[in-house]
């Protein structure tokens, strides 16, 4: 009996210590996206990359715990045909709103953007750009929203946002 006292009561101190449940959660805001390499296959269908000239261009996913994820590119198309060839894309029919041309975005409409955007997303070229020797689009095309900036060289910075399926 005596012997299997310290049993007893290392027993005890297990049970007692598997009643406690173990912090492991942690907070959602601290999950950081992954980055991966995207493929502009993976976010356009094949005859928008025919059109447009870019088989083989990858760029960046950036993709969240949520499921959601944001890719970036940057590459050289003339301007009037990128518009055209976005505003042509598909949507889903279940969409709520879908535009059929791109949008014209303001340098106002842009800053409120960037605010909404998470800050790991800042870092990119895609934000870095000068204001004054762009012009932005938007074309939304449920599940996705297109963000495109094209300088006067025809230097292209596409943002291409997943919406998720709702």
């Amino acid at each position: 009996m005596k012997n299997s006292l310290p049993l007893y009561l290392l027993f005890a101190l297990f049970a007692f210590g598997a009643c406690k449940k173990p912090i492991m959660e942690v907070a959602h805001q601290s999950i950081p996206p992954l980055e991966l390499t995207a493929s502009i296959h993976d976010s356009l269908p094949g005859t928008a990359v025919s059109v447009l000239k870019l088989n083989g261009l990858t760029g960046v996913k950036v993709k969240y715990h949520t499921g959601l994820y944001t890719s970036y590119f940057e590459y050289h198309a003339d301007k009037n045909l990128l518009l055209k060839t976005l505003s042509e894309l598909p949507f889903s029919l279940n969409a709520a709103m879908a535009d059929t041309r791109c949008g014209s975005v303001s340098f106002h409409e842009m800053k409120m953007f960037y605010k909404s955007i998470p800050t790991y997303e800042t870092e990119y070229p895609f934000w870095k750009i000068d204001r004054h020797n762009v012009e932005v689009y938007e074309c939304i095309k449920p599940p996705f929203r297109h963000l495109v900036q094209i300088t006067n060289s025809n230097q292209v910075f596409h943002r291409i946002e997943f919406l998720g399926n709702s």
